[in-house]
């Protein structure tokens, strides 16, 4: 049997979960910090990636919030 296929907004949540995880193994904050705050402070990440990663966590916030 093959596995059942993610949704789009299933595979694109998974996707932005490990984004976070990998900034906050970056960073070593020991207190809860946003997701947008995190990107907004990374020093790893350049202009545009930084600005794309600001439009996802809206959009993760629509989806999981609408």
């Amino acid at each position: 049997m093959s596995e059942p296929r993610l949704s789009n907004a299933a595979r694109f949540i998974e996707a932005y979960n490990r984004v976070d995880r990998q900034l906050e193994e970056k960073q070593s904050d020991t207190d809860y910090v946003s997701f947008s705050k995190r990107v907004r402070e990374s020093k790893l990440l350049v202009a545009l990636t930084r600005e794309a990663l600001l439009e996802y966590a809206q959009l993760r916030n629509l989806i999981l919030h609408t």
